[in-house]
């Protein structure tokens, strides 16, 4: 016979309150960020991650950069991709086509930001993938890199509202 017998098994304390307890974290709260982790096996983190979430940002911002760092902007090759019917035309160049990479790195707009950025954080050239980003200030200071990761995350979205 399978199962166990419901009359022989302990019965609740009434006089305690239940109460609910998360294992993965020390102090058993439930966060999203520990549920996160839990779901999400741990080496599939992307390469972007802890750049962009161990930085003091304001959370629109860390908001905005995920979604520039996962690739899923609603740019025009975007939409067309998902069967939208659109002529597709930088609105700040108006030379290329709207892609994310274009907006962000090719653009003359975007090449002006970076260039301004990376020459005041005094690197030898500015970015063009979001890896380059990443690993901009790499062999900097503590300090450098998380100004680094602030800086240049606010100068994506910047370029991405313009």
């Amino acid at each position: 016979m399978l199962g166990a017998d419901v009359a022989l098994l302990p019965q609740p304390n009434e006089d305690i309150e239940d109460e609910m307890l998360w294992e993965h974290t020390p102090n058993e709260e439930l966060t999203v960020a520990s549920a996160h982790e839990v779901i999400r096996a741990e080496g599939n983190k992307p390469f972007w991650a802890s750049f962009l979430w161990n930085v003091i940002l304001h959370p629109k911002t860390a908001a905005i950069g995920w979604k520039i760092f996962r690739g899923t902007m609603h740019t025009d090759d975007k939409l067309q991709s998902m069967k939208f019917k659109l002529a597709s035309r930088c609105i700040t160049c108006e030379q290329q086509c709207e892609t994310q990479q274009h907006l962000l790195y090719e653009c003359e707009f975007a090449k002006k930001c970076w260039n301004y950025v990376t020459t005041t954080f005094q690197l030898q050239q500015s970015p063009t993938t979001h890896l380059e980003v990443v690993e901009a200030c790499k062999n900097h200071s503590p300090l450098a890199k998380e100004l680094w990761a602030a800086t240049s995350i606010s100068c994506m979205v910047a370029i991405w509202k313009n």
